[in-house]
């Protein structure tokens, strides 16, 4: 079991705060060779075409260049929809929100603010229209912003719960820009997102980010960022794959305290 990175803390009073870093960083997997992480994402040209995602009773068109949910995505999908990451009467923003499942499912769990941000427009569109094919139940209206990370958005917009399946994979996986910024944008935005984020006002004080990131991304300088943009982590979830070296985290992270 991961331990959380205050308990690390608490743990590791008698050392600078480097060693506790690093102390909680060691227990996560190095990155994979390139050359298995680019077999284990053997993507096709088949983003530039209309394609069907198909979960539980749902079946939806997926747009081309718009990203494919997989068994990943739906490490998140399936929590939203039994409560685990509690949405109700709460504000949620889905960061890279492609298709729009997170969105649908905030909405329809009860979030009282539901927006998406995408940097593909056609993803933006997608998600509008899921939501409002699929949840005219939803007491909170979709806002969707057309925004490069947090850029184009209002600085008003403030998350209670946000989530994020990022394309942090840092190895050239294929030529095709499609496929770069749907899986692997790499470190660089990850230097982004975490610095736009301590920068502005996006995620609430006491709000809860929920991240996913495996091993075939630089796992441990991703993580190291976030314990630098101030953010406390909390692995919530791990899980492995039948044939695969690959490791998946569903991490909880929020604003740390004095003492965190």
């Amino acid at each position: 079991m991961e331990q959380r990175w205050s308990d690390v803390v608490r743990a590791s009073r008698d050392f600078d705060g480097v060693t506790a870093q690093e102390q909680f960083l060691a227990q996560f997997p190095p990155t994979l060779p390139e050359k298995e992480i680019i077999a284990t994402n053997n993507v096709t040209g088949d983003v530039h075409t209309h394609r069907c995602y198909e979960w539980e009773a749902w079946s939806f068109d997926v747009p081309p260049g718009v990203f494919m949910p997989g068994p990943t995505s739906r490490l998140i999908h399936e929590r939203l929809r039994s409560g685990e990451i509690d949405v109700r009467a709460r504000r949620f923003v889905s960061v890279g929100a492609g298709l729009g499942i997170e969105t649908l499912l905030a909405g329809l769990a009860g979030a009282k603010e539901v927006a998406g941000i995408d940097i593909h427009e056609p993803s933006v569109r997608a998600a509008r229209s899921v939501y409002l094919t699929y949840g005219p139940s939803c007491g909170a209206p979709f806002t969707g912003y057309v925004s490069d990370l947090f850029e184009n958005v209002d600085r008003a917009l403030h998350a209670d719960i946000m989530v994020f399946n990022p394309p942090f994979i840092d190895v050239p996986i294929s030529s095709d820009p499609a496929i770069r910024r749907t899986i692997a944008s790499g470190l660089p935005l990850a230097r982004r997102f975490f610095a736009e984020l301590a920068s502005g006002a996006y995620l609430d004080q006491v709000g809860r980010l929920y991240m996913l990131l495996s091993n075939t991304a630089p796992l441990r300088e991703i993580l190291r960022l976030a314990l630098t943009a101030n953010l406390a982590i909390d692995p919530v979830h791990t899980q492995s794959w039948s044939g695969e070296s690959t490791r998946t985290y569903l991490f909880e992270m929020r604003w740390a305290g004095p003492s965190a």
